[in-house]
């Protein structure tokens, strides 16, 4: 719907409330304000010049709704505090720099000036430059899409792609007419490709775009630049759509995969929460819900994109409150503060505008049957916030029974997740096939769970080795890293291109590192004497083997064994000297040593060197470079009063503090 002038808005008649006490005395006190408010200011605003173009205001994903009886004085309380706040001149005043889009061919872009000065038949007392977002060739634009919505929009489905291909459509045809386009839309484009990009696999080869895969992965980080230039733009010009939520979005997703869970990360997390409120989405459900002017029409196609994308940021918000950082322990979304169903199980090719209920089972697998699961994962995350105080620690036992308490919370997760996410059907696959994204979100799933599971016992793995109380949690504990570890290894049997990208998704590489350190800690604190257990060593180097795969993939592995040094060092942790180590299967976890000279000091003097890691069976039962270690020093170390909860949130800092100023 186009842009309704003020002028227009003070002529339209109003509906008239019936009487009914105070709520009817309100409602005309609140009409006759409004009338005030208007008369004093129309008539300066109407002999002003006609205000420039803001394309914003009209989104092809939105769609007004008139106020219901019931909702209008909270709607002409929020029309009227609008106009009392906004100030034409202040507004032009503190404008960001101006943005316009050019099309060219993706080779070309890198080499295309970034920002371009106005004509020069302009008048104008003070020229500031035009920021340039280019946009690839038509053609280009439809492989990036397609490529997006192959291989990436099932991690975070919170696109309609029909909708979506429409949209790329209308911009490409309004620029080529020379007509005004949002901001937001095609912030939302340049997120998709991004995505695409940074996706990209050899797989993937197209000499017309990207000579190699190194050229598109180099160019992901163009496109997550010029989008955030947009977000920006759209913060600072008060822009609000659904299209700059989704953007949003898919931006901090790849945020995380390129810098890690860094403040920009988390503060676009919290820049999505704030846009998704003031578009209405927490409230879509509610009876007054038309307090924003954004608010989608019930029963249409956007309305259920809407829930997606709130009930996504509700999701991370809670498994937010896990990890390491300022948010920990804390998360932003109350239940009591929302009023939006979670979204139906059903693809995209099931939603049309006037559906009434089209809900699925569960058991049916559907775009958004992953989107679902995890909702329930971050459900679990945000009642073990609720449960624990925030500074509460690894020492208390009350703690510990709560951490139970969750434990079996995950279990039950697994125990009722449908039958075609079960890691049983990757062994015993059906007769029925399922498709690329079911099959990739199996693993993702259960690395999610098993990552979480891992890290949530993973303080109490030490202090079993001197209280019994807390066996429960090593044997979980190491039961989700061998189950996180095993995951990986069916993933990497799978015949889908994923399979070749998934080593730059920060998720899946965090979720390996946390099995590694539940490993190798295991082994320090549980050992005969230098006596580790064949089968731990042989679990640690099977971790250690996928990270060391991964290190041509991502910048994070090149970094982990520096950061679990330097850990180790400052914590003082007694680790013994490894050499010697069989793998279970040598041909497939051969690890090099020239890019494995890390080395991980220990209280003693001794050191824990990954070199050492010899891919060739002992010779001996024993080692005797544990055998020379000075066991009692390490048997007298004060695990109980050692600060678990510092530790492993300096482990989830260090793994994720890579920063890439380019971005």
């Amino acid at each position: 719907m186009g842009k309704v002038s003020t002028t227009a808005k003070a002529d339209r008649k109003r509906p008239i409330l019936a009487p009914n006490g105070s709520n009817a005395e309100l409602t005309a006190r609140l009409l006759r304000l409004e009338e005030i408010v208007l008369k004093h200011s129309d008539p300066v605003i109407t002999h002003r010049a006609p205000p420039a173009h803001r394309p914003w205001q009209n989104s092809a994903l939105t769609t007004f709704i008139p106020p219901t009886s019931e909702g209008l004085p909270s709607k002409i309380e929020a029309d009227i505090l609008k106009k009392v706040s906004f100030n034409e001149d202040w507004f032009t005043s503190i404008s960001p720099i101006n943005v316009c889009f050019r099309i060219c061919s993706i080779k070309h872009i890198p080499q295309s000036p970034t920002y371009l000065w106005p004509s020069p038949g302009r008048s104008t007392s003070f020229q500031e430059p035009v920021r340039c977002v280019w946009l690839p060739l038509r053609e280009e634009a439809r492989k990036l899409f397609k490529k997006y919505v192959r291989d990436v929009t099932f991690i975070h489905h919170v696109i309609h792609t029909p909708t979506a291909r429409s949209l790329i459509d209308d911009i490409y045809d309004k620029l080529a007419q020379e007509q005004p386009v949002s901001p937001g839309q095609v912030a939302l484009l340049m997120s998709m490709f991004g995505s695409a990009s940074y996706a990209w696999t050899f797989h993937d080869t197209d000499d017309s775009m990207y000579p190699n895969v190194e050229s598109a992965h180099s160019q992901s980080t163009m496109w997550v630049r010029a989008c955030l230039d947009l977000l920006d733009h759209c913060r600072r010009s008060s822009i609000r759509s659904f299209e700059a939520v989704q953007a949003i979005v898919i931006a901090f997703f790849m945020l995380v995969n390129l810098e890690g869970m860094t403040v920009r990360y988390t503060s676009m997390v919290s820049q999505a929460i704030c846009m998704a409120r003031e578009v209405g989405l927490h409230r879509l459900d509610h009876p007054n819900y038309a307090t924003s002017d954004h608010a989608p029409r019930v029963g249409t196609i956007t309305e259920e994109i809407g829930r997606r994308i709130w009930w996504y940021l509700c999701a991370t918000d809670w498994m937010l409150s896990r990890y390491a950082g300022p948010q920990e322990g804390a998360y932003s979304i109350h239940l009591r503060h929302m009023a939006t169903r979670k979204p139906w199980n059903v693809d995209d090719e099931d939603l049309y505008d006037g559906m009434k209920n089209i809900d699925k089972p569960l058991s049916e697998p559907t775009e958004m049957s992953y989107f679902l699961q995890r909702i329930r994962l971050g459900e679990i995350c945000r009642e073990l916030v609720d449960r624990m105080p925030l500074g509460a620690t690894a020492r208390d036992r009350s703690s510990h029974a709560e951490i139970i308490a969750v434990d079996a919370q995950f279990l039950k997760f697994l125990a009722e997740i449908p039958d075609f996410f079960n890691l049983e059907a990757a062994e015993n696959p059906s007769h029925s096939p399922l498709t690329t994204g079911i099959i990739v979100q199996r693993y993702i799933l259960h690395s999610l769970v098993h990552s979480h599971r891992c890290k949530l016992h993973l303080p109490y793995l030490a202090k079993a080795s001197s209280n019994s109380q807390y066996n429960y949690s090593r044997e979980a504990c190491l039961e989700a890293a061998q189950q996180t570890i095993r995951t990986e290894k069916l993933l990497e049997r799978e015949s889908v291109q994923f399979v070749h990208a998934r080593f730059r998704i920060s998720g899946v590489l965090q979720a390996v590192y946390i099995a590694s350190i539940a490993f190798l800690l295991d082994m320090c604190f549980h050992n005969d004497r230098g006596q580790c257990d064949p089968k731990r060593k042989a679990e640690l180097l099977e971790a250690c083997g996928i990270l060391e795969e991964a290190r041509s993939h991502s910048p994070f592995t090149a970094n982990l064994l520096e950061s679990l040094d330097s850990i180790v060092q400052k914590y003082r942790l007694s680790l013994p000297r490894l050499s010697n180590l069989a793998p279970a299967n040598p041909s497939q976890n051969r690890i090099e040593s020239e890019s494995t000279n890390k080395s991980i000091s220990i209280a003693a003097g001794e050191s824990i060197n990954i070199a050492d890691i010899s891919l060739n069976p002992p010779a001996q039962a024993s080692n005797p470079d544990m055998n020379l270690f000075d066991w009692d020093t390490f048997n007298t170390m004060d695990v109980d009063n050692l600060d678990w909860n510092a530790l492993l949130s300096e482990l989830d800092s260090q793994f994720l503090a890579t920063a890439f100023p380019g971005v």
